[in-house]
């Protein structure tokens, strides 16, 4: 076997890791700390899950940012995001809070067989973002997910501010499995796999932009004696997932999964985000093999800093090591601003100017573009044991053997990596993370 690197990020000097470590706890060894030289274990006998993707979020914001450039930076732009790198996308079912303003996929009051339906408002936007991005990610698949259902079909009559909940009554119900069924169908069309919906994003929340109060009774509901029924008859293959979830309030997942006992027979997985891992270990322990994917990455508030971007690794290393088997980023791309038409400001991998036409990457990039080299579709999670050195271990399709390990310390630190058995010298770059490959 021959280890080689990858891909470095080097962290600029200067950089406080005291501020990661507030944001996300222990990150192994620090500058000035005392070190006994890395020791990484790895064996690749070992399998956990398997990766299905990697990926971002599109926006109506993301896309009209891109538009906005020249059709030459258009194309660098788009090919910088994901050629090579992600495959797996999330796309919001209408408007999200970082649309141009609030909207359904079908406005029209009472249509309950769904006759109004219509992409029209993502032609704008969101699908010539979609398509730019595609030349260079041709195996695209997306997951999808609502953040509110049409204003008709809820109680308050409004799409965004206070909430709501779907309307409790059997034809409300039908009419929203038909909404999804036609999201997936009409998309097919224009080239696009749904492979997954999450049937309602962050559903305990009450937002002043789109959002739905989903309690997980409703939810079960919805999926077991809808959902999956209405799929089953349109001969659909796209999975049904509950969430998104997150642990700040109370609709957590593990609720919903205790709650309405053999449920599980009727997901295909749960959709996580802005979680602790506890909750993910517990699914786990409990419903062993179930899925559970990350739905979308902490955002922060458009600093775009080097601290935010170590943290962001520290997430996409305790997601994966607690069971996902994706990772999305938030939004790919924002403009200068950087804020939702909802008054908050949020990171991105690439900001764009739209006034002067020129863009630049942010510290996210570089850590998406290390964590892309080493993790492929279909990679399996191996383990991967080490003293200090937070990391993630992976067997790829092709056998090869992939790793990720930081140095935080401000000197080079020089030990080994043990591989099945097999012992390589390992040398570090100080303040950096590193992808490598066994071959």
């Amino acid at each position: 076997m021959q280890l080689e690197k990858l891909y470095t990020v080097n962290i600029p000097t200067g950089v406080d890791l005291q501020e990661t470590s507030a944001m996300c706890g222990d990150i192994g060894d620090q500058p000035n700390q005392r070190t006994f030289g890395a020791y990484i274990y790895i064996n690749s006998h070992m399998e956990f899950q398997e990766i299905k993707g990697l990926g971002g979020a599109f926006s109506e914001l993301g896309g009209k940012a891109l538009l906005s450039l020249t059709e030459s930076d258009q194309q660098q732009v788009a090919s910088d995001l994901v050629k090579d790198k992600f495959s797996y996308f999330r796309l919001p079912v209408g408007a999200s809070d970082f649309a141009l303003s609030e909207y359904s996929l079908d406005d029209h009051d009472d249509d309950f067989a769904m006759e109004y339906f219509s992409l029209e408002r993502d032609h704008e936007y969101m699908i010539p973002y979609m398509n730019l991005l595609k030349k260079y990610a041709p195996e695209m698949e997306l997951h999808a997910s609502p953040w509110s259902p049409p204003a008709w079909m809820k109680d308050t009559k409004k799409m965004a501010g206070g909430g709501g909940k779907l309307i409790d009554d059997p034809k409300y119900y039908e009419a929203y499995a038909k909404y999804f069924i036609k999201l997936v169908e009409e998309y097919k069309k224009l080239g696009f796999n749904i492979d997954r919906i999450n049937v309602q994003n962050e559903p305990e929340a009450d937002p002043i932009f789109p959002g739905c109060n989903m309690d997980v009774f409703q939810m079960a509901n919805l999926i077991k004696n809808y959902l999956v029924p209405a799929f089953k008859e349109a001969k659909l293959e796209t999975e049904i997932f509950a969430g998104t979830f997150r642990t700040i309030n109370e609709a957590t997942a593990c609720e919903f999964l205790s709650e309405n006992p053999g449920i599980e027979n009727y997901i295909d997985g749960i959709g996580v985000q802005y979680t602790t891992m506890q909750p993910l270990y517990n699914i786990l322990q409990n419903y062993p093999g179930m899925k559970i994917m990350h739905t979308e990455s902490v955002c922060y508030r458009g600093e775009n800093t080097w601290p935010q971007a170590i943290a962001l690794y520290m997430n996409v290393v305790n997601y994966l090591n607690a069971g996902c088997d994706t990772f999305t980023y938030w939004n790919m791309l924002l403009n200068e601003d950087a804020k939702s038409t909802w008054g908050w400001k949020q990171n991105s991998m690439i900001t764009i100017d739209e006034e002067n036409k020129t863009y630049k990457h942010n510290p996210d990039y570089h850590v998406m573009a290390l964590v892309c080299s080493c993790i492929k579709p279909g990679a399996k999670r191996i383990v991967y044991a080490a003293r200090s050195k937070v990391g993630i271990a992976f067997k790829n399709p092709d056998g090869s053997i992939h790793f990720m390990a930081s140095n935080f310390l401000d000197r080079e630190d020089v030990g080994t990596v043990t591989i099945d058995k097999e012992t390589f010298e390992l040398k570090l770059d100080p303040f950096s993370i590193t992808a490598f490959r066994v071959k």
